[in-house]
């Protein structure tokens, strides 16, 4: 019951219950006299929290608060944002921010926002070659948005650089391409061999070939080749051990002999995308007679969720707090329900 507190209850509440219910974006639907109200409550038990109410209900978008100003606007909720925080900054201020924690996850919500109009362009003011990949990333669309192609050329070059997983690599380059047009980037996307949507968008839109695609690993393949008991495919004990073994020196010729029969398959795949450099994409087909009475393009939606999810590995998905379920639940489920 006390996290569910709406705002102006957050001043009668018990101390305690109080604390527990509170939030910055619930804070932040208060008038200043009442934020300093509970500001005063919270001295003793929270003079963290009560410092920053303090500074909420003065409204300063000082360069001496500058790290609290960002937290209240990455967690102050989107009419607050909107309401107070949408003003022209000093040049001093975004340099004051510009190592925060909170100015990475402002700028996020600043690209996909379509109401701000004085901040975006304040917060272009900032350095695009120090943010960290998932910043620059984003710095770049403000900067597309804002018509400052140069700025977002040094944003996606300093993304492109610093991402570390190869999807986030492909979508750098992606948009690299899509603003200059230039050879290095048409010739980076090409030359990957991750199979996502802006390879295969880029590969559509050039009438380039696909990549190399696999759709079975037989077990017969594999020779003297046991069978992987159902207990394992479930472990995710043994499936961390695999990963650790895959990224390994051990002969993967030899671990394949470990994975035959039907459980082993997406081990199997695993297997031989990393013994091809990951140069060929293994694509297999598990459920066949289960979803065969779907049309494709349902088919094609549940094996894309599994693959990206679990790569058809039971084990893969986290069993903690409902999270395995939630993986494979996102904006697929109503088509997947049917």
């Amino acid at each position: 019951a006390c996290e569910k507190l709406k705002a102006h209850e957050l001043i009668s509440a018990p101390l305690e219950c109080s604390l527990i219910g509170f939030r910055i974006s619930k804070a932040a639907q208060l008038s200043s006299p009442d934020l300093v109200v509970l500001a005063l409550k919270y001295k003793d038990a929270s003079p963290k929290i009560a410092k920053f109410l303090h500074f909420m209900a003065s409204q300063a978008m000082h360069v001496s608060n500058s790290k609290n100003a960002m937290r209240l606007f990455v967690e102050g909720g989107k009419v607050n944002r909107n309401k107070h925080l949408d003003k022209v900054l000093s040049v001093e201020f975004v340099k004051a921010i510009e190592s925060s924690y909170y100015t990475n996850k402002a700028l996020e919500r600043i690209a996909l926002s379509t109401s701000l109009e004085s901040l975006p362009k304040s917060i272009l003011t900032l350095d695009p070659s120090i943010l960290s990949a998932h910043a620059a990333f984003f710095y770049a669309l403000v900067a597309i948005k804002n018509s400052r192609e140069d700025l977002a050329k040094i944003a996606l070059l300093r993304a492109s650089k610093t991402y570390q997983s190869q999807i986030d690599i492909d979508k750098s380059n992606f948009w690299l391409w899509l603003l200059t047009k230039e050879k290095t980037y048409f010739n980076a996307l090409k030359a990957s061999k991750h199979i996502n949507l802006y390879t295969i968008y880029f590969r559509e839109k050039n009438n380039l070939p696909f990549l190399d695609l696999a759709y079975k690993t037989s077990a017969h393949e594999v020779p003297h080749s046991k069978a992987l008991s159902k207990k394992k495919a479930s472990d995710a004990f043994f499936y961390k051990k695999f990963l650790d073994r895959l990224k390994g020196d051990e002969d993967k010729q030899k671990m394949l002999k470990e994975f035959g029969a039907k459980a082993g398959e997406p081990f199997r795949a695993l297997i031989y995308s990393k013994m091809n450099d990951h140069k060929i994409q293994y694509l297999i087909h598990p459920w066949k007679k289960q979803l065969s009475h779907l049309s494709k393009r349902h088919q094609a939606l549940i094996l894309a969720l599994g693959r990206q999810e679990s790569n058809f590995i039971p084990c893969a998905l986290s069993r903690s707090y409902a999270i395995g379920a939630m993986q494979m639940m996102p904006f697929l489920i109503r088509s997947i329900a049917r």
